[in-house]
């Protein structure tokens, strides 16, 4: 297809005509509304009169930019051009009628149109308004990506109905099959929470109760150890008789009585006892030598040696 150029004749041309077109149709929303405004009922504004031009002039520009501009696929298009000869119809229907009346009440005719003239144009005009409102309706539902997303929600719609009724087909069965699964776990879950109560049930039975002094209730304590340093201690290999210095405190028996275990747990806050010597030091172990030799002495076990120190033999002094 050639491309015609604009020349300055076809522009003017153009503008000539528009502005012709624009004051033609200023003439005529005139005459639409004073027909319109004979309608209305008496005291109501003038202003529901403007509304009317919707459907007429203002509506003929509207369906033709949308025809030219807008419209996609053969339905709107469709709808644009019928609307628009609607459009020019009421325009014409009005025109018509508003003339003759306005020329018969200033007496240019001698003869008033009849009323089924009147009847006509006004049934016309409220019919032309009708189809407006259908049309404005239709060329939205015509959109091409209306159309496709009704056409998506159909074929959901299609699926989730053949979903239903499959599922109403199948109840019975499918309840029979799947009960069993659940009751089954329902109980072993009910069984593991019996089990479960009753083992805590147990425990708190097998807890000793709190011993009751005084109005106040207290737990006993198991004996425990004391938690002071000890230092390092070496066993000391006790002969049968030993003479002991001074102020040192005699060997203890290596297998102690019951009665000195049951003491030592009932003083639970003194330190545990032991039979142990702390280990001497290098220069206290050279004096300890040296002192023995001046006042230890061995003997048979029948007499005490000179010097009047006392005789122990196995834990137990004799003389």
């Amino acid at each position: 297809m050639m491309k015609r150029t604009p020349t300055m004749g076809g522009i003017m041309a153009g503008i000539f005509l528009l502005v012709i077109t624009a004051a033609l149709l200023v003439y005529t929303s005139f005459r639409t509304l004073h027909f319109f405004s004979s309608t209305l009922p008496s005291g109501q504004s003038q202003i529901f009169g403007y509304f009317a031009l919707a459907a007429f002039d203002v509506g003929l520009v509207v369906w033709v930019c949308l025809y030219y501009f807008q419209a996609y696929g053969a339905t709107q298009r469709a709808i644009s051009m019928i609307m628009i000869g609607v459009s020019v119809l009421g325009i014409v229907l009005a025109l018509f009628a508003d003339t003759l009346i306005t020329s018969s009440d200033n007496g240019l005719t001698k003869e008033k149109p009849d009323q089924a003239f009147f009847f006509t144009t006004i049934v016309a005009m409220a019919l032309i308004i009708s189809l407006n409102i259908i049309a404005t309706i239709s060329y939205h539902l015509s959109d091409p990506s209306h159309k496709e997303r009704v056409g998506k929600e159909q074929l959901r719609s299609g699926v989730r109905d053949g979903v239903l009724r499959q599922l109403e087909e199948q109840k019975e069965e499918m309840i029979s099959r799947i009960t069993p699964i659940v009751a089954a776990h329902e109980i072993r879950q009910l069984e593991a929470n019996i089990i479960a109560e009753l083992q805590g049930n147990s425990k708190r039975l097998l807890t000793p109760p709190a011993a009751s002094t005084g109005g106040a209730t207290k737990r006993i304590a198991a004996p425990t150890r004391s938690t002071a340093p000890v230092k390092k201690l070496k066993p000391v290999r006790l002969s049968e008789e030993v003479r002991v210095i001074p102020n040192q405190k005699p060997p203890r028996a290596a297998n102690p009585t019951s009665d000195q275990v049951a003491a030592k747990y009932a003083k639970l806050e003194e330190p545990a006892q032991v039979a142990y010597y702390e280990e001497p030091d290098e220069e206290e172990e050279q004096e300890g030598e040296e002192q023995s030799e001046d006042f230890l002495s061995y003997t048979d076990g029948n007499e005490s040696p000179s010097g009047g120190f006392p005789i122990f033999k196995n834990g137990q002094q004799i003389g």
